[in-house]
């Protein structure tokens, strides 16, 4: 009786541990990049090397599969949610998102949660990177400037407010020593691109400050490019007719140079970080808000056409998603 008591305790613990290296659900990369739509999926073939991007991030999420990978009995990532807010904390957008945390809450109730504002941003100086400064007016940007300074420092995982949890991050923190996901194809995108929407990583990750160092070289290089081309007078006939007009180099787009300098750098160095990984873009931000009204305009043609016979319901999230960007929009279930 003792032996059959000891060999069902043994199994029962084997099987807890394989649900839990089981526990995120494994679908295929293409298919989570949303290549059922083509003319959006091959937004991110734009750049001369984007296929080899693709290619790297595709063999990366197959070997670092969280299955594949062993967890450590002590957490590599601290088990500390980040979030950043720039601006007025009685602004409409932050009252309508700061109560997204309590859904981070339920799934992670031991781990510690930061605001970082204006005043804590100041309080580290983040706020005087020179980057910073040339980005001013653009408060993505400079949230993702804050971003990679404070997960050099401390580490954790940094996560926009638009988020809503969906599963434990627990796992992953004790697995990995660095996880993102990518951004869905869209205009802004011309290659598969790492989000700035969530990143996780120890701390003191060289990454970051080479991230920086490599973005501040490229704003120098994208500026130039926009004060000697069309755009700078097609911003400047925008900014004539605007009632709060910005600089010229204000509109430079910060995932060109900052997303992609962390992305180059990633590719480059991920050997040297221990065990990472990257997610296709549903298990994090499975749709940009712009993709909803053209997914519905192609389910009236295939209605028109008798290829469907009533209109699918949208979602922004997936079955497999661990957490949900869902931009200000209403999250569906």
């Amino acid at each position: 009786m003792k032996e059959f008591i000891f060999v069902f305790l043994v199994f029962a613990l084997f099987s807890s541990a394989l649900a839990a290296e089981t526990s995120y659900l494994r679908v295929d990369f293409d298919e989570s990049m949303g290549n059922d739509n083509l003319a959006q999926y091959n937004l991110i073939f734009r750049d001369q090397n984007a296929h080899e991007i693709l290619d790297f991030y595709r063999e990366n999420f197959k070997k670092q599969f969280p299955s594949n990978i062993k967890r450590s009995k002590t957490s590599k990532i601290p088990l500390i949610f980040h979030n950043i807010w720039i601006g007025d904390k009685t602004s409409g957008r932050f009252q309508a998102n700061k109560g997204n945390i309590s859904s981070c809450k339920h799934f992670h109730p031991n781990w510690q949660y930061i605001l970082w504002d204006d005043e804590k941003i100041a309080e580290h100086k983040y706020d005087k990177h020179k980057l910073y400064e040339l980005f001013e007016g653009n408060v993505i940007a400079q949230k993702e400037i804050v971003q990679y300074q404070i997960l050099r420092d401390y580490g954790g995982v940094t996560l926009d407010l638009d988020f809503v949890c969906l599963q434990s991050m627990d796992e992953l923190n004790h697995k990995y020593n660095f996880y993102s996901g990518l951004l869905p194809p869209s205009r802004s995108t011309f290659h598969a691109t790492i989000t700035g929407a969530v990143i996780a990583s120890e701390p003191n990750n060289p990454i970051f400050e080479e991230a920086l160092s490599l973005a501040e070289s490229r704003y120098q290089e994208y500026d130039s490019n926009y004060n000697n081309s069309f755009r700078k007078l097609y911003r400047k006939v925008k900014n004539y007719f605007k009632v709060n007009k910005a600089p010229i180099t204000k509109d430079i787009n910060h995932i060109r140079v900052i997303s992609d300098s962390l992305g180059d750098l990633y590719i480059k160095k991920h050997k040297e970080m221990g065990e990472t990984i990257i997610f296709p873009s549903s298990y994090f931000s499975p749709y940009y808000p712009s993709q909803k009204s053209h997914y519905e305009v192609l389910d009236k043609i295939k209605l028109k056409m008798g290829i469907i016979t009533e209109k699918a319901t949208f979602s922004n999230r997936k079955p497999e998603s661990i957490a949900v960007q869902y931009y200000n929009q209403p999250l569906s279930r």
